[in-house]
């Protein structure tokens, strides 16, 4: 028995397979948060990274060339940001930004294909599509719906009682949604995974699925991401 314990501990030390240290090292790629004027709220986890999605959410913002809402001036700039991990590769990722700046309202969707390497904790775009979008109805209904909705105030799903344990802690292929809310002042992170599983649940998920249907309703997002999706598959 001590022959065998001595084996597996230098198989795991010759190995570098020690759980701790694949924490650590994996932590050093975190991209560091930036130092800002701001009040910013992003969630961390108990070694003090930021939540790996704000990560995420960083790296395609750089791929992306948009501007960092953690240090930006603008009056309001508001992200949803959507993962769909059905794969490693080619997935499926979208993006809605609303801004307020010099008195005008701006927004646009973004389609793209991302390739995800979990060893790297890297998510590179393959292709996207950029579109210019209105609402529907008109600004004033749209931003008075989402402060209705209360998405400047919603918590990060892992912060509500249980939601990880009812929603398989992220070990699903359900859509990540991560929102950025930010004003001349403050940054809010936070994300929601499996809303449409735990809806009946959470408010907040509840909340969180009224706002995409929003987004749908007055900005044709289903349709931008057909077009951009399913007939390419089809060509």
């Amino acid at each position: 028995m001590k022959i065998f314990l001595t084996l597996l501990i230098l198989a795991i030390l010759f190995s570098g397979c020690s759980p701790f240290l694949s924490r650590q090292k994996l932590s050093e790629k975190i991209i560091p948060v930036p130092e800002s004027n701001k009040e910013l709220d992003i969630p961390k986890y108990e070694n003090g990274k930021p939540f790996v999605y704000w990560h995420f959410s960083k790296q395609k913002e750089f791929q992306l060339d948009l501007i960092s809402p953690e240090t930006s001036i603008d009056s309001l700039i508001l992200r949803v940001w959507v993962t769909i991990p059905s794969r490693k590769r080619n997935q499926r990722h979208d993006l809605f930004e609303l801004r307020y700046e010099n008195e005008k309202w701006t927004a646009q969707v973004i389609n793209m294909n991302v390739d995800f390497y979990k060893s790297r904790i890297e998510e590179d775009i393959i292709n996207y599509t950029v579109t210019e979008v209105k609402p529907k109805t008109n600004w004033n209904t749209l931003i008075d719906s989402l402060y209705i909705l209360k998405i400047d105030s919603l918590p990060s799903d892992q912060f509500l009682p249980n939601y990880a344990f009812r929603g398989y802690s992220y070990s699903n292929k359900a859509p990540t949604l991560c929102f950025e809310y930010a004003t001349p002042s403050i940054y809010r992170f936070y994300q929601y995974n499996n809303v449409w599983q735990l809806e009946e649940n959470y408010w907040q998920a509840e909340n969180v699925i009224s706002f995409i249907n929003l987004l749908d309703r007055e900005f044709c997002v289903d349709s931008l991401a057909y077009d951009f999706y399913l007939k390419k598959i089809k060509k």
